[in-house]
């Protein structure tokens, strides 16, 4: 790839990572995780270790107004994305499960209709579908 192929961007990478507050004086664990999550990220060691990425924000230098700017979410963002939905589906699980009990049906019938619903949402989340 030739310079006159390439562009130059800004990416913007939002990423999970450690950071560590020493110091904090609190009355128990969860007043100084409270008292953490209220401190700037620069005020804190960060471990550059293990960090998670999620997704990144690319603009061109060249697009001055932003309108070409492109969200681009890696598998571990959609995986964090599908969790809540996964959540859902399975108190609606839960409920079917108990109303069939409740009119006397084996609930057990459904379990592969539920398998392959769970599988085909986290097959979603993985193959990158945005």
């Amino acid at each position: 790839m030739t310079d006159s192929e390439t562009k130059t961007y800004v990416v913007h990478l939002y990423r999970e990572v450690r950071v560590s507050f020493y110091g904090i004086r609190a009355t128990s664990d969860e007043d100084a995780a409270s008292r953490a999550r209220l401190l700037r990220t620069d005020r804190g060691e960060i471990s550059h270790s293990d960090t998670t990425d999620f997704c990144a924000l690319v603009d061109s230098e060249d697009d001055d107004d932003l309108t070409a700017s492109r969200v681009i979410t890696f598998e571990d963002g959609r995986l964090r994305d599908v969790a809540p939905k996964l959540m859902d589906a399975l108190l609606d699980i839960k409920l079917l499960a108990q109303k069939h009990a409740d009119n006397g049906f084996d609930p057990y019938y459904l379990l592969e209709e539920i398998e392959q619903k769970a599988l085909a949402t986290l097959a979603k989340a993985k193959g990158g579908a945005q």
